[in-house]
């Protein structure tokens, strides 16, 4: 797992080289990574929530093959659950350039709540961390921070050789700024279900801060 990764990189105002093109690839969509229906019954039972970062490797029919999980809120033992869940969870798989489908390494907020209960109305606005953290001297629009989604090409090496905006993202202009600092990452081998080191595609969050931005408000407190 190559997070949490926290890198310092000073860019400078948005103009060097042009934005990364979009394509056909993509990676499961980290925000549903797991849905309301799959609640085991005991956190039912006892109206528990709990959310998990987690990083889940899927292989090109759907099938998750790897599940790693991170910092929790919540209730530990359905939080210690999410993996397991997830692994038996069929996933939209990843594809590349062409659109074939390809494995893909997805990091999300895996989080099951219940509204109006103390955990669960404070799991609910949680959102997963961004994957790597830049400073600038300033962002467009006067802002304090904002995020990009980006999509890697790795190769069965573990080295990244392509970049490009995440699905839906419209900020082209940072992810060319970013993307340069982002090939430099080590995602490391990931092995496929034929047992050897295998290309994949990865979905990356990456967040600027401006250099003279307001401190960012603490996560919520969540009850043990």
């Amino acid at each position: 797992m190559i997070l949490p990764l926290l890198l310092a990189a000073l860019l400078a105002a948005v103009q060097a080289e042009p934005a990364p093109s979009t394509s056909a690839m993509d990676v499961p969509d980290p925000e549903h990574l797991i849905e309301s229906e799959d609640y085991p019954q005991f956190a039912l039972i006892h109206d528990l929530s709990a959310a998990s970062v987690v990083e889940v490797f899927v292989s090109p029919q759907g099938r998750v093959i790897d599940c790693k999980a991170g910092k929790s809120w919540g209730d530990n033992q359905l939080a210690d659950g999410m993996c397991d869940i997830l692994k038996y969870k069929h996933q939209p798989p990843a594809h590349d350039a062409q659109g074939k489908p390809t494995y893909g390494l997805v990091r999300g907020l895996a989080r099951l709540f219940i509204p109006g209960t103390g955990d669960g109305d404070r799991i609910r606005p949680l959102e997963a961390p961004a994957d790597v953290e830049m400073s600038t001297p300033h962002l467009p629009g006067g802002l304090d921070r904002t995020e990009v989604k980006l999509l890697l090409w790795v190769s069965p090496e573990g080295v990244v050789e392509d970049c490009r905006a995440g699905k839906g993202e419209s900020q082209l202009d940072l992810v060319a700024a970013v993307c340069p600092t982002a090939r430099k990452l080590a995602p490391g081998q990931h092995v496929g279900i034929e047992g050897t080191s295998v290309a994949f595609v990865m979905g990356v969050k990456a967040a600027l801060v401006a250099q003279d931005a307001r401190p960012v408000a603490r996560e919520p407190e969540l009850a043990p």
